[in-house]
């Protein structure tokens, strides 16, 4: 019986501590939010900005019968995953560096590393690098990358452990990029501890991009550290806005 109290107390108590641990996140998603709200441009403006052109061609009519075609797989299969990220922006940078070696963290259904790879695959010699832990508890692994044609995995490799261990092989392999597209660890930590690697490895006028940095201030530190001034993408999200971050190296 005692036990069974002592058991049900840090239960109460562990509720607690996951409740604060919460509630303080979003508190610091909030003033996050509002931090890259008040520097957001939309994607086409960022393209401008950062390239000196408007694309005459979007990603999205490029490859529509593509897209349109792998969306369809998607709903088609029963586990959900990640969604897919600002892949105008992915598309065109990479167009704009003439990405060859590229490195990706987190690949849920692929549509990143698809986005890459249609770039990267008119260039000869190319490479894409992705590291990805898959969800094992929803049995969602045989799902990881699958919106990627056969065509283009010649040029592909993907590390499926987590980034402490995939991103120093990743690097081992690419010790030098031209883009990169951080989406994997949410916490500030792991992305305190990965953006650093990534930035040493981007070659001089190589492109840094990274989701979810509203989740946290993770991004905003890193520039501050590294004294250079970001670009914030807004970017419309089912039903809400997440951001998008853009360091030019």
């Amino acid at each position: 019986m005692i036990r069974r109290l002592g058991r049900k107390i840090g239960s109460i108590f562990g509720l607690e501590r996951e409740q604060r641990t919460s509630e303080a996140r979003w508190r610091i998603k909030e003033k996050t939010r509002n931090w890259c709200a008040l520097k957001a441009v939309d994607t086409e403006t960022a393209i401008l900005k950062i390239t000196g052109k408007i694309p005459t061609v979007k990603f999205s009519e490029k490859f529509k019968d593509l897209i349109e075609e792998q969306q369809k797989l998607i709903e088609s299969i029963p586990n959900r995953m990640g969604g897919q990220g600002n892949l105008e922006i992915i598309y065109q940078l990479a167009e704009y560096v003439r990405a060859t070696r590229a490195i990706e963290t987190g690949v849920s259904y692929g549509w990143s590393s698809l986005t890459l790879l249609l770039s990267l695959n008119e260039r000869e010699g190319s490479q894409l690098v992705s590291t990805d832990l898959p969800y094992f508890s929803e049995h969602s692994e045989s799902y990881v990358g699958c919106v990627v044609p056969d065509r283009l995995k010649s040029i592909w490799t993907i590390l499926p452990y987590a980034d402490r261990e995939a991103l120093i092989d990743a690097l081992k392999i690419l010790p030098q990029i031209d883009l990169c597209h951080y989406d994997s660890d949410k916490f500030y930590q792991g992305k305190m501890w990965a953006y650093p690697l990534l930035w040493q490895a981007l070659k001089p006028g190589g492109i840094f991009i990274a989701d979810d940095i509203d989740d946290d201030f993770a991004f905003r530190d890193f520039c501050e550290e590294i004294d250079r001034p970001p670009w914030i993408v807004e970017t419309p999200f089912t039903n809400d806005i997440k951001y998008v971050g853009i360091l030019v190296k």
